[in-house]
């Protein structure tokens, strides 16, 4: 099942959403290329599905392995961004968490990088500061 797919994307996020929300699957989902799969088809998803896919991210981002792999991953930060200016709500709170954990490894820095932020941290605030003012 692809979450590429308009037709088995609602479903498919439905089902690894239930999945991952036990521990022990979020490592299986990952160990299976779900953060691979699930960051590269949020460009294509919108509404309910692209939200589950973005909790489901959220969800892996608690077990470190799942979050260094998330951090690793080139579209991980681009897509965020990008998700961050279409969708509201809930999906926007997720996005913006997940890129809580990519820069600032959940909290307790950027695991170890100096240095200035990458240029979408900018473009994240940017963003953040036109919606605080609408």
């Amino acid at each position: 099942m692809s979450l590429k797919n308009a037709i088995t994307s609602k479903p498919g996020t439905k089902v690894l959403l239930a999945l991952c929300l036990h521990e022990t699957n979020r490592r299986v989902a990952v160990d299976a290329g779900a953060v691979t799969e699930v960051v590269e088809s949020l460009s294509g998803l919108s509404g309910a599905p692209a939200e589950r896919a973005l909790a489901v991210l959220e969800l892996m981002c608690t077990v470190e392995e799942e979050a260094v792999e998330l951090r690793e991953n080139a579209l991980s930060v681009p897509m965020m961004v990008e998700v961050m200016k279409r969708m509201e709500g809930r999906g926007r709170e997720y996005a913006i968490s997940v890129l809580s954990v990519i820069f600032c490894n959940g909290g307790t820095g950027r695991g170890g990088v100096e240095g200035p932020p990458p240029e979408e941290v900018a473009k994240a605030v940017a963003l953040a500061l036109i919606w605080g003012v609408q």
